[in-house]
């Protein structure tokens, strides 16, 4: 009604007066339904999407995210374009939905021949004419179909299709569900506020228990997912959820998702131990599984290993995606004698000297978020880069590769620097057994 204010900062009844009437006064215009509608400023959140999708069909945010061809949930991302905007880095967006067939929804506010360096939101007419030049070669070799969005075939097309691929699946529940609670085991379905056809499955690492949410629970639930927490009880190392339990537990909810798993540690071996028998994209930090014969000297209890080899059971057919510190042994050992075997073409993501935490220094660096929603959203892996130097825990393991290697001088080094960013007990008790091994020599 007034295109003044986001939506966001609008009280309840000024946000249902902004959506409502002016749907009710666009209809008295034009024939036929106002189904769709780009938010103000691509401002939103759960309330303003909730709210919009009681009204329309389609909402369009901005979120410079790809779009499911097959799986259009009502949600559409796309790439606000300005005067600011680089030519070759929207060819390279365009490049990147072509290849992974995604549907990227590209934004003008306006064009005008010679537009003044003041008009932000304008761009040149010749700026318009070299992306639908390259877009017509695209066409030409035979990878872009031209579509209409306002030919009504269409989006009933992909509906259809939609109906096709979803026959026979399950409803997902409107509310919190438990799906499973066994002695071992719980999993727990949080269902997003949103349409969308995302579902984040995560795991629990160490230490945790059953609990309804956890590890990767609330990124999933914030960044608007269809979530399925699968909690372990203390100590059983997931010993007891076998392939069969999980897989009737969860494979009615995955029909017509796009279902991804998620884990660190102990959480991040069941990424990918799981994976295969509901075909999901495993994305998995530093691996291992402690009730595992090879590592179950880590453990005060040992737990009877039941899991079976990775080779034996059924394998997603996406390759999981492994973030880990290549110098850390155990888990440079675990990936490559038991995933690597079963999941050759593995992408493997090395962070040196990010430790066995190694979300966490991306989560303290600000790039975990980034770096998960785009493998989720985009089907994109993104650099990781970081100030190393004025990180804790990087001088901290660099310190303890150092004096590992018997170089003893330049690990004191790095230890006290860890210290003096960030005092940790580990690295203070690195620096004395690195000194007393000093007095030694």
């Amino acid at each position: 009604m007034s295109h003044e204010s986001k939506y966001t900062e609008l009280l309840d009844d000024e946000l249902s007066y902004e959506l409502k009437d002016s749907k009710v006064y666009l209809e008295g215009l034009v024939e036929g339904k106002v189904e769709s509608i780009s938010l103000p400023f691509a401002s939103y959140n759960d309330k303003v999407l909730e709210k919009s999708f009681q009204s329309y069909r389609f909402v369009r945010v901005g979120g410079f995210k790809f779009n499911d061809l097959q799986n259009i949930s009502g949600l559409i991302y796309a790439h606000p374009l300005n005067s600011k905007s680089d030519l070759t880095r929207v060819k390279k967006w365009i490049d990147k939905a072509v290849e992974d067939s995604k549907w990227i929804v590209l934004v003008f506010h306006s064009i005008k021949e010679n537009p003044s360096k003041q008009e932000l939101y304008t761009n040149s007419k010749e700026f318009l004419e070299e992306i639908l030049r390259y877009s017509s070669e695209l066409i030409e070799k035979g990878l872009l179909n031209p579509l209409l969005f306002r030919d009504a075939k269409v989006t009933k097309k992909v509906e259809e299709k939609n109906k096709v691929e979803s026959k026979g699946s399950v409803a997902l529940p409107n509310k919190v569900s438990t799906l499973a609670d066994e002695e071992g085991f719980m999993i727990t379905f949080h269902p997003s506020k949103i349409n969308t056809n995302k579902l984040l499955v995560s795991f629990g690492g160490l230490p945790s228990s059953k609990t309804p949410k956890g590890f990767g629970s609330d990124f999933a639930i914030n960044n608007g997912f269809h979530h399925i927490f699968v909690a372990q009880q203390a100590n059983s190392q997931y010993q007891k959820l076998s392939l069969e339990k999980f897989q009737e537990a969860i494979l009615p909810l995955c029909k017509g998702m796009d279902v991804y798993t998620y884990g660190s540690s102990l959480g991040g071996y069941c990424a990918i131990y799981y994976a295969g028998v509901i075909n999901a994209q495993a994305i998995s930090a530093a691996p291992k599984n402690s009730a595992h014969p090879t590592l179950s000297y880590n453990l005060k209890r040992p737990v009877k290993f039941l899991h079976k080899n990775m080779l034996d059971i059924p394998r997603s057919s996406k390759p999981p995606i492994i973030i880990y510190d290549p110098y850390q042994r155990e888990e440079n050992n675990f990936i490559n004698n038991l995933i690597l075997p079963a999941y050759p073409k593995s992408k493997l993501i090395k962070v040196p000297y990010s430790g066995h935490l190694v979300l966490q220094v991306l989560k303290d660096n600000n790039i975990l978020k980034s770096f998960i929603n785009g493998i989720i959203n985009d089907n994109t892996i993104i650099d990781i880069n970081y100030d190393t130097e004025n990180c804790h825990i990087w001088n901290y393991e660099y310190a303890r590769v150092l004096a590992r290697n018997e170089n003893y001088q330049q690990a004191v080094k790095y230890a006290e620097k860890s210290i003096l960013i960030r005092e940790t007990n580990e690295a203070t008790k690195l620096l004395n057994i690195i000194k007393s091994k000093i007095c030694l020599t």
